[in-house]
């Protein structure tokens, strides 16, 4: 960090996501309130103004500040403060969606599309609200993860349990039937499509007194070279000098010649 401004700044931006409201930037923090630090870093760069912190500038916070918002803790990062923190708590059927999203990992997508999803963290399975969300926090574990569309009503009806955490949704398992996605593409699928023959356009129709130009490549030797237009047009006066001289007996060597021509 460059000042105590931007150190100052900094702390504020903190405060707010650890203190308060961690689910805007898609993190969900354990029970002591503490995240990973790379995966709030991760999320920090994803936004304008942001991009540029790394772990030396959240050092230099917590060193620098008396008191400090935040304090670390090996490889996690909390507030200190944590009154109004969001909790997990029971949804609501009111304010309940319908709908709710979570990116997948790619090579993860086959075994969930056959046998469901279990949470690989503490915290359960992260839904969102929003597929853009939820496209954001899955691109933090694949740069090109597969969507899935969940029906929380389902999930009920699974006997799931899901909690609200902000704008976000913890669930504690996927089941299979609970969720929709893209397609799977097998292997036969892909061999077939490969092995299929190429499409063959017809010609258009040739119309009588239609007149179509030859773009084929030509041989070198077959190009006709074009002249200059000056030269072309004086020409018939260096044939009439040439054969005066003639006449004379004066033929000109080609040294001459060429001058004259110049």
């Amino acid at each position: 960090m460059k000042n105590r401004h931007h150190v100052e700044k900094l702390a504020k931006r903190l405060a707010a996501v650890l203190g308060r409201n961690p689910d805007e930037l898609g993190l969900v923090l354990d029970q002591n309130g503490f995240v990973g630090i790379k995966d709030l870093l991760q999320a920090l760069n994803e936004e304008d103004g942001w991009r540029h912190i790394r772990r030396h500038d959240l050092a230099e916070v917590v060193y620098s500040l008396a008191p400090c918002p935040v304090e670390m803790d090996e490889n996690q990062i909390r507030a200190t403060n944590r009154d109004q923190l969001i909790t997990p708590k029971p949804p609501e059927k009111n304010n309940l969606p319908k709908l709710a999203w979570y990116a997948v990992r790619r090579r993860r997508y086959p075994v969930v599309l056959e046998r469901g999803m279990e949470p690989a963290a503490a915290t359960g399975i992260v839904l969102s609200r929003e597929p853009e969300m939820a496209l954001r926090i899955g691109r933090r574990r694949d740069s090109d993860p597969v969507m899935l569309t969940v029906n929380l009503s389902h999930l009920i009806r699974y006997n799931v349990t899901l909690q609200c955490y902000g704008n976000l949704l913890l669930a504690d398992q996927l089941p299979v039937g609970t969720f929709t996605g893209p397609v799977l593409r097998t292997r036969d699928d892909l061999s077939a499509k490969s092995q299929r023959a190429p499409e063959v356009r017809p010609l258009p129709p040739v119309h009588a007194g239609s007149y179509f130009p030859d773009l084929s490549p030509k041989a070198p030797w077959e190009k006709k070279t074009e002249k200059h237009p000056e030269r072309e047009k004086n020409q018939w006066k260096s044939e009439r000098r040439r054969k005066q001289q003639k006449r004379s007996g004066k033929w000109p060597s080609a040294r001459s010649d060429i001058e004259s021509d110049i």
